[in-house]
């Protein structure tokens, strides 16, 4: 399907002849599983990925912008695992992001809760 009759396939493949490449492309909002490098895990049984929520795209590198869940730190990371099927309960982002930002002492679950996505 094009977005119009006249053109037999997309805008950018009308401008450079080939289809764009969104291999890269995800779901804002979905929780995204950022690796943690062997250098920065304190021992053996430490946790191989952090669970974070994806924001966007850093915009001088190929990295993915996330939020880590745990901390409420912004990062940057190339190496991630994604689950578009689901995100974050909004009560937990509230409660992470007074933390981080206004300084509240808020209790976190120990666990990250996560829902499915409504699509």
């Amino acid at each position: 399907m094009s977005p119009t009759k006249a053109l037999t396939g997309t805008t950018p493949e009308m401008i450079t002849g080939q289809k764009p490449d969104v291999r890269n492309l995800r779901v804002c909002g979905c929780v995204a599983f950022a690796h943690v490098p062997k250098e920065k895990r304190s021992h053996k049984l430490s946790p191989k990925a952090v669970p974070t929520l994806f924001l966007g795209y850093a915009m001088n590198s190929l990295e993915y912008r996330l939020l880590d869940l745990r901390s409420g730190k912004l990062i940057e990371r190339l190496d991630v695992s994604f689950r578009e099927d689901v995100t974050v309960e909004s009560s937990y982002l509230e409660e992470l992001l007074a933390m981080q930002y206004e300084g509240r002492e808020v209790q976190l679950p120990p666990n990250v809760p996560f829902v499915p996505r409504c699509t």
